[in-house]
């Protein structure tokens, strides 16, 4: 595994953190109706750490196309997520919980999107 990139998607790490900061945006913005420069910094400060996080825990325990560790990881940044939305935009645990899920669940589909293109861009 190469330094800085993201096991088994082979993105670069800050382009899998601007791709992830654009997406979880938008479900902010149209979630949570707040100062929009504050939801920018937010979820920069939010997605910074989380992916940061989740590229370390891969890079700990990497093993070759583990579907359970990818859950297990990507189930940890959500949590961590969850109660960061929470308390940074000071919203009730169950919405932060449902806006944590969406932006979570976009970022993830847009992941695995780029990373069936990477597949039939190679071969």
């Amino acid at each position: 595994m190469t330094a800085g990139m993201i096991p088994s998607f082979g993105l670069p790490i800050t382009a899998a953190i601007i791709a992830t900061i654009i997406i979880e945006f938008i479900v902010y913005v149209i979630a949570m109706r707040q100062n929009i420069w504050k939801v920018l910094w937010y979820c920069f400060l939010i997605n910074l750490f989380t992916v940061s996080l989740a590229n370390l825990f891969y890079g700990i325990l990497y093993t070759e196309t583990n579907v359970f560790l990818f859950l297990i990881i990507e189930g940890f940044v959500f949590l961590v997520e969850f109660v960061l939305i929470m308390f940074l935009f000071r919203n009730k645990w169950w919405k932060a919980l449902a806006i944590s899920f969406v932006a979570n669940l976009a970022s993830m589909i847009l992941g695995v999107f780029l990373l069936l293109l990477g597949i039939r861009l190679v071969y």
